[in-house]
Protein backbone atom coordinates (compact mmCIF):
# COMPACT_ATOMS: atom_id res chain seq x y z
CA UNK A 1 0.00 0.00 0.00
CA UNK A 2 1.07 3.72 -0.52
CA UNK A 3 1.50 6.05 2.48
CA UNK A 4 -0.01 8.62 -0.02
CA UNK A 5 -3.58 6.04 0.48
CA UNK A 6 -3.37 6.76 4.42
CA UNK A 7 -5.16 9.90 5.68
CA UNK A 8 -3.08 10.67 8.69
CA UNK A 9 -4.01 14.38 8.65
CA UNK A 10 -4.99 15.44 12.65
CA UNK A 11 -4.75 12.09 13.38
CA UNK A 12 -2.66 11.38 16.74
CA UNK A 13 -0.61 8.42 17.59
CA UNK A 14 -2.05 6.82 20.67
CA UNK A 15 0.78 3.81 21.13
CA UNK A 16 3.20 1.78 19.11
CA UNK A 17 4.67 -1.14 19.57
CA UNK A 18 7.29 -3.45 17.69
CA UNK A 19 7.63 -7.23 17.72
CA UNK A 20 9.70 -9.69 15.47
CA UNK A 21 10.14 -7.45 12.65
CA UNK A 22 7.02 -5.50 12.54
CA UNK A 23 5.31 -2.05 13.96
CA UNK A 24 1.98 -1.75 14.90
CA UNK A 25 1.03 2.04 15.40
CA UNK A 26 -2.49 2.88 17.07
CA UNK A 27 -4.08 6.27 15.76
CA UNK A 28 -6.87 8.04 16.61
CA UNK A 29 -9.07 10.24 14.76
CA UNK A 30 -12.66 11.89 15.04
CA UNK A 31 -13.82 8.99 17.49
CA UNK A 32 -12.15 6.11 15.15
CA UNK A 33 -8.95 4.29 16.78
CA UNK A 34 -7.29 2.29 13.71
CA UNK A 35 -3.87 0.37 13.04
CA UNK A 36 -1.43 0.89 10.50
CA UNK A 37 0.93 -1.98 10.33
CA UNK A 38 4.55 -1.48 8.82
CA UNK A 39 5.92 -5.30 7.95
CA UNK A 40 9.71 -6.16 7.80
CA UNK A 41 10.83 -3.40 9.92
CA UNK A 42 14.59 -2.63 9.74
CA UNK A 43 14.65 0.95 12.32
CA UNK A 44 13.06 3.47 13.96
CA UNK A 45 13.59 7.30 14.62
CA UNK A 46 11.18 8.40 17.60
CA UNK A 47 10.29 11.86 18.87
CA UNK A 48 7.27 11.31 21.62
CA UNK A 49 5.00 11.15 18.92
CA UNK A 50 1.89 10.60 21.42
CA UNK A 51 -0.89 12.64 21.11
CA UNK A 52 0.92 14.67 18.75
CA UNK A 53 -0.80 16.06 15.64
CA UNK A 54 -0.46 15.07 12.30
CA UNK A 55 -0.29 16.16 9.15
CA UNK A 56 0.31 13.37 6.84
CA UNK A 57 2.80 10.34 6.46
CA UNK A 58 5.33 10.49 3.92
CA UNK A 59 6.83 7.83 2.33
CA UNK A 60 10.45 7.88 0.93
CA UNK A 61 12.22 5.68 -1.61
CA UNK A 62 15.94 7.16 -1.10
CA UNK A 63 17.18 8.91 2.21
CA UNK A 64 20.57 8.87 4.04
CA UNK A 65 18.81 7.39 7.15
CA UNK A 66 16.83 4.57 4.95
CA UNK A 67 20.89 3.91 3.40
CA UNK A 68 22.74 4.11 6.71
CA UNK A 69 19.76 1.43 8.11
CA UNK A 70 20.26 -1.07 5.39
CA UNK A 71 24.09 -0.88 5.66
CA UNK A 72 24.03 -1.44 9.12
CA UNK A 73 21.69 -4.42 8.94
CA UNK A 74 23.34 -5.79 6.07
CA UNK A 75 20.01 -5.71 3.81
CA UNK A 76 19.77 -4.36 0.01
CA UNK A 77 18.20 -0.80 0.23
CA UNK A 78 15.98 -2.33 -2.88
CA UNK A 79 12.28 -2.64 -1.74
CA UNK A 80 12.82 -1.14 1.40
CA UNK A 81 11.26 2.54 2.12
CA UNK A 82 11.15 5.42 4.85
CA UNK A 83 7.55 6.26 6.67
CA UNK A 84 7.66 9.45 8.20
CA UNK A 85 4.19 10.34 10.33
CA UNK A 86 4.81 14.66 10.43
CA UNK A 87 3.98 16.80 13.03
CA UNK A 88 1.69 19.13 11.95
CA UNK A 89 3.16 21.97 14.08
CA UNK A 90 6.32 21.36 13.00
CA UNK A 91 6.33 19.66 9.63
CA UNK A 92 9.30 17.61 11.39
CA UNK A 93 9.23 13.54 11.38
CA UNK A 94 7.88 12.45 14.89
CA UNK A 95 8.23 8.47 14.14
CA UNK A 96 10.28 7.61 11.18
CA UNK A 97 10.15 4.28 10.25
CA UNK A 98 12.71 1.70 7.95
CA UNK A 99 10.51 -1.38 6.32
CA UNK A 100 9.33 -3.31 2.87
CA UNK A 101 5.35 -2.68 3.74
CA UNK A 102 2.45 -0.38 5.43
CA UNK A 103 -1.21 -1.87 5.72
CA UNK A 104 -4.69 -0.61 7.69
CA UNK A 105 -5.88 -4.03 8.53
CA UNK A 106 -9.13 -2.77 10.54
CA UNK A 107 -10.71 0.17 12.32
CA UNK A 108 -10.91 -0.89 15.91
CA UNK A 109 -13.43 1.48 17.01
CA UNK A 110 -15.76 3.91 15.43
Amino acid sequence: MKSSEIFVADAQIKSFFYDGGRLTVVMQTDGRIFEIIFLTVLGMKVVSPEGQDLSHLAEIEKSPYLFDTCKAVEEPESGFKEYSFISAWTDEPLLTVIAIDVQIPKILRS
